[in-house]
């Protein structure tokens, strides 16, 4: 072909999608509900074909903005109960420009998408809407993770998490993980995370059936990964141990400790561990130990309810497991270790329940906040309610794993 008629063609193909796309333009912006409906369902089948060169880069961006319209159609009601899929067409139709342009992310965030696209997750009469909502918000949290957070993502996601059905559970927990990881300073946390809590005890519910065991790997991730934040935001100084135990109380007020002490309970009588998978028990030990360390209140708690005969039977090695849930637990079943793993964990746990006694001597206490030195005194107090089971729950515990922990 000639280079003139390569440059025809190539101009006629440009005047077509101008023309074409100014017709879309005029559909999305019309108050016609079948005409929007016809639309969005055309434009999706575009660009799920389409590559990065089909669309002018302007076009897209252009796109997002009447495809958000078309979310909130409180100026048009017939369009919801008339034409209810437009909305999974719309949402489907942004994550798809969003595949061929990332930065159209930063549009949406922009012009309030992030605000709609919550509202519509909490429309629970459509799980394919709510789907996709999450799958979308997953693309856009990417790169703007905070403007997610900000919105209240969290606490729709979790008010609504026994509605959906096992796959989807899966991916709004996964999409939690990624937003709870990037919450930055103490404003964020308190307004946006300590209020999912209350949410999420269940996920750590025991239930024999495959499916719930993969939620619980998933949830209690989650839940780690809360609680590894509160040193991180908080601080570790003595000053800031009040608040850090404020906060602790907080997270497991809603049944946590209740739920997770059950699950340990049947976990550390099933043969060889396997009612939990190995992330799982790494996670709910983890959980333990950082909730046990910064509250004594909650500290007697999981000892009222029975823990140290939890750690008993695993410090005894009644059975042994082979946990290895990442390269590092991997590389330690290489060199022989992975056996002890587990005890390592139930002893960085009995090590949390345990008080510190540097801290309760009285040149010690001179220096500490009063809030931490009553944290240790009421664990000492534990210590010494608990002081012959303890003494027996310590011999009980096999040489390499001490080796372990020292």
């Amino acid at each position: 072909m000639l280079a003139a008629e390569v440059a025809f063609e190539s101009s006629h193909d440009a005047t077509f999608m101008s023309s074409h796309m100014e017709t879309v333009f005029d559909s999305l912006n019309s108050k016609d509900p079948s005409r929007i409906v016809t639309t969005v369902m055309e434009l999706s089948t575009e660009l799920s074909m389409a590559q990065e060169s089909t669309f002018p880069s302007q076009v897209l961006d252009r796109l997002a903005v009447p495809l958000l319209r078309c979310l909130s159609m409180d100026t048009i009601p017939d369009i919801v109960c008339t034409f209810p899929q437009h909305l999974v067409y719309g949402v489907l139709c942004l994550g798809q420009l969003l595949d061929l342009k990332p930065t159209v992310a930063a549009l949406i965030v922009s012009q309030g998408g992030v605000d709609i696209l919550c509202k519509k997750l909490q429309d629970i009469g459509s799980f394919e809407l709510v789907e996709q909502v999450v799958k979308l918000l997953g693309k856009i949290a990417g790169g703007n993770a905070h403007a997610v957070i900000t919105s209240n993502t969290l606490l729709c996601m979790a008010q609504i998490l026994e509605f959906f059905d096992f796959t989807q559970q899966k991916s709004v927990l996964k999409l939690m993980s990624l937003l709870a990881k990037n919450v930055t300073g103490r404003q964020e946390y308190e307004t946006f995370i300590i209020p999912v809590t209350k949410h999420l005890p269940t996920v750590l519910k025991y239930s024999e059936d495959i499916k719930s065991k993969e939620i619980m790997e998933i949830g209690s991730e989650l839940l780690a990964g809360i609680c590894e934040l509160l040193p991180v935001i908080y601080g570790t100084r003595s000053e800031d141990m009040g608040v850090v135990k404020a906060r602790v109380e907080e997270i497991t007020a809603g049944g946590l400790i209740e739920n997770i002490t059950e699950t340990l309970f049947v976990a550390a009588s099933s043969p060889d561990y396997s009612a939990l998978t190995p992330s799982s028990w790494s996670n709910v030990m983890r959980i333990l130990r950082l909730v046990c360390k910064y509250s004594e209140k909650t500290c007697r708690q999981v000892v009222s309810l029975g823990i140290l005969n939890v750690l008993q039977r695993l410090l005894a090695g009644e059975t042994k497991v082979l946990l290895h849930a990442d390269v590092e637990l991997t590389e330690r079943a290489g060199n022989g270790e992975s056996e002890d793993v587990i005890g390592e964990g139930a002893i960085m746990l009995l090590d949390a329940i345990l008080p510190y006694k540097s801290l309760l001597d009285q040149s010690a206490k001179d220096k500490q906040s009063s809030e931490e030195y009553a944290i240790e005194a009421g664990k000492e107090k534990i210590l010494a309610d608990q002081g012959c089971y303890l003494k027996k729950l310590l011999e009980t515990i096999p040489s390499p794993a001490i080796h372990i922990y020292e």
